[in-house]
């Protein structure tokens, strides 16, 4: 007799899947109503010396809160993850980041910053990902 249960790999994979699709929209949703926000990229090699590269989000949100006679605004920093890079070249991640931006809906003319960290070819000054943006 068959039964069916959750614990396979495939189905856990489909549900991590499915929750991290809806957790980036929530994101992009967040993202877009500040409309501004900055872009980072960090690279740290793992054990084997292999590049693991992260695109990140960075963006301000407000929320209003109304007491009796004083109307007060918390702000609040954001810093999320969106992605890994599989590509490190100064060119690869130009193109996965500008596609990451596309495929998501967020407009590429509403940054205001770029961080990058620990790459020789994000900043490298005629190739690098900082100047091809």
């Amino acid at each position: 007799m068959y039964t069916h249960h959750y614990l396979g790999k495939t189905i856990q994979n489909e549900i991590i899947q499915l929750l991290a699709t809806k957790v980036k929209q929530k994101i992009v949703v967040d993202l877009k109503s500040a409309k501004y926000y900055s872009v980072i990229l960090h690279c740290t090699p793992d054990i084997s010396h292999t590049e693991q590269m992260t695109l990140m989000v960075c963006f301000v949100t407000t929320t209003t809160t109304e007491p009796s006679e004083n109307v007060s605004a918390m702000v609040t920093v954001r810093q999320h993850f969106l992605e890994f890079i599989d590509d490190t070249t100064g060119g690869g991640m130009t193109n996965v980041r500008l596609k990451n931006l596309e495929d998501t809906g967020i407009a590429i003319a509403d940054v205001r910053g770029q961080g990058y960290d620990n790459g020789p070819n994000m900043r490298e000054k005629n190739r690098g990902v900082q100047t091809r943006i």
